[in-house]
């Protein structure tokens, strides 16, 4: 065995969590448009858990990225490795 070579992956899966949070965070942006005037208190307490919302499943999402692509790389490096092996 040398050194790239990395136990089986067994990780939760990261993808659908990520694109859970990627719909997450399309729907509230279109409904984070507030159309109206922020005259009152309740209007703009609206307007800023909407906004909260958006960008936290954004700011989720854009850290999970580099995790997804970690994760199908070395998912993938297995069934290589794995295809490679019954050919030998």
């Amino acid at each position: 065995m040398h050194l790239s070579c990395k136990p089986p992956f067994k990780g939760r899966p990261i993808l659908g969590d990520w694109w859970t949070l990627w719909i997450v965070m399309k729907i509230s942006s279109r409904v984070l448009p507030c159309r109206g005037d922020f005259s009152t208190a309740e209007v703009v307490n609206i307007f800023n858990s909407k906004l909260m919302v958006e960008s936290g499943s954004g700011i989720a999402t854009a850290t999970q990225a580099p995790l997804v692509t970690i994760t199908s790389n070395r998912a993938q490096q297995e069934k290589a490795r794995a295809l490679k092996s019954r050919q030998s």
